[in-house]
């Protein structure tokens, strides 16, 4: 995971914000849900990563389920206590040994908060974001040339996501910056090519540090063109592994199926249909009734009557219902609807009048809709 690998790189002082919020295309995190548009992420087409495929919409777990490091999370209720209440709670998880932290952000005010508390808490950080949040801290820590402190800002992106390159090619567009391209072909060649493309990528990061403020290193598979097909490399290294996409949706809706088709139908054979035709259906066309039928042949009929008529009903037999005259003349039974029965005591202690009582023993709680 490339937080994990920066966090490493850069040693125990360094803590990971994880603010990905992006309200210019309607991508916000609320209750630790990440919502694109209104829709969970795992429902959207960002979910299908060809690398990683997301499978929820928690943003705290994703990180969880990928880092070795403890993940903790802060939603709106926290940044409701203002930036001097979370730059002190970011200290106590920096002193717990947290190194992750994920943040609720709906709007750019509160990316504003976040960074103030950041600051404010002197905490060294790495900004894991889709580039708001990381242009946010620019703004509030680089200062114009008059008064300028040597602080620089590094965007690294490792997705081969669509969306991915959309805000890519947004921050180059919106910002002076040095963007430096790594061919991940090379990464994979050899030991000797992987080392000379990591030189070459540090070496032009370096070189022009000092004329830009903010430099970005992206793999140049965020370009479709560019991606690797990993199947050769997998044949080269014997490497086994094998990649499964889960889809939860698709997996219910099999589940289902697969429930569905093991409780229909019928438990016979086509011998045994065919022996219960032989029996039934002859005998019914000849004017006797199935109930007389089964009384005179019981030992050659392996069903009960019931069920006899359920196969008539459904067709199974030569015979059909228009074969047993009483039949055709019944019309289908009509099901009353029950009602359900609700327990009056329930609603004991949860009528309006007890909620305009408890605001009065209570002015000082606020009070919250939710629909």
């Amino acid at each position: 995971m490339e937080t994990d690998a920066m966090l490493d790189c850069l040693g125990d002082d360094y803590m990971a914000i994880v603010a990905p919020c992006f309200p210019a295309t309607n991508r916000i995190i609320c209750g630790g849900y990440m919502l694109v548009n209104g829709i969970p992420l795992h429902k959207t087409n960002i979910a299908i990563d060809p690398k990683c495929p997301v499978t929820t919409s928690d943003v705290a777990k994703i990180f969880r389920n990928q880092s070795q490091y403890p993940v903790e999370s802060m939603d709106i209720s926290d940044l409701m206590q203002g930036s001097s209440y979370i730059a002190g709670r970011l200290t106590d998880m920096k002193e717990k040994g947290v190194r992750t932290v994920t943040f609720d952000c709906i709007t750019q005010e509160d990316l504003d908060l976040i960074g103030d508390a950041v600051i404010e808490s002197g905490l060294k950080i790495i900004a894991v974001d889709p580039g708001v949040f990381t242009a946010t801290m620019a703004r509030k820590l680089i200062k114009p040339k008059e008064d300028t402190v040597a602080s620089r800002i590094l965007a690294v992106v490792g997705s081969v996501n669509p969306n991915a390159k959309t805000q890519m090619e947004q921050l180059w567009l919106s910002q002076k910056t040095n963007s430096v391209m790594v061919d991940t072909g090379l990464l994979m060649k050899s030991n000797e090519d992987r080392e000379k493309e990591i030189g070459r990528v540090t070496e032009e990061i370096l070189a022009a540090a000092d004329s830009y403020q903010v430099s970005t290193v992206c793999g140049n598979g965020i370009y479709p063109e560019n991606r690797i097909d990993f199947s050769g490399y997998m044949k080269k290294h014997n490497c086994t592994l094998e990649k499964h996409m889960y889809n939860a949706h698709k997996a219910h809706m099999e589940y289902i199926e697969i429930r569905s088709e093991s409780r229909s139908g019928f438990n016979l054979t086509e011998d045994e249909l065919r022996q219960l035709n032989s029996v039934i259906s002859p005998l019914l066309k000849n004017g006797q009734s199935l109930h007389h039928i089964m009384v005179n042949n019981a030992d050659s009929i392996s069903c009960c009557e019931k069920t006899a008529y359920v196969y008539i009903n459904n067709n199974l037999f030569d015979a059909r219902n228009i074969d047993m005259p009483r039949v055709v003349r019944f019309r289908p039974r009509k099901k009353k609807s029950v009602e359900p029965k609700v327990d009056k005591k329930c609603r004991i202690g949860r009528t309006y009048d007890d909620f305009k009582e408890f605001q009065k023993i209570n002015p000082s709680l606020p009070v919250v809709e939710l629909d």
